[in-house]
């Protein structure tokens, strides 16, 4: 099945992405060198505890220690808004689009079943 998307709405849709995930990767950015400055006090003050909180493997995330976690999805926040930015700005001018619901997902419309 496919969907009717306006000009207008796939327009915005991509702007409000693009800047959901800006802001995103800059939350991440500051978040991983938030950690990076406690890790180092941390090492400074002879904190074991605070350098393993900081520095160990995290299995929830799956993705090292928490400040790994925070740096990749930074970048995956960024990888993303640039995709976004590309694509709204080569849309083409006052068209209509059926879209599928992968294309719905992509254009994240609706929440990804993955």
């Amino acid at each position: 099945m496919n969907y009717y998307v306006t000009y207008d709405e796939l327009k915005t849709q991509l702007a409000e992405r693009k800047k959901h995930h800006e802001e995103r990767a800059e939350f991440y950015t500051q978040k991983a060198v938030r950690l990076d400055k406690e890790l180092k006090e941390a090492i400074d003050a002879g904190d074991v505890e605070e350098q393993m909180r900081t520095k160990v493997s995290n299995s929830y995330t799956n993705q090292g220690s928490e400040r790994d976690a925070a740096r990749a999805s930074a970048r995956d926040h960024a990888r993303k808004s640039v995709a976004f930015k590309w694509k709204h700005d080569h849309l083409p001018a006052e068209a209509s689009f059926l879209i599928s619901m992968g294309d719905a997902e992509e254009f994240e419309f609706v929440a990804s079943r993955f």
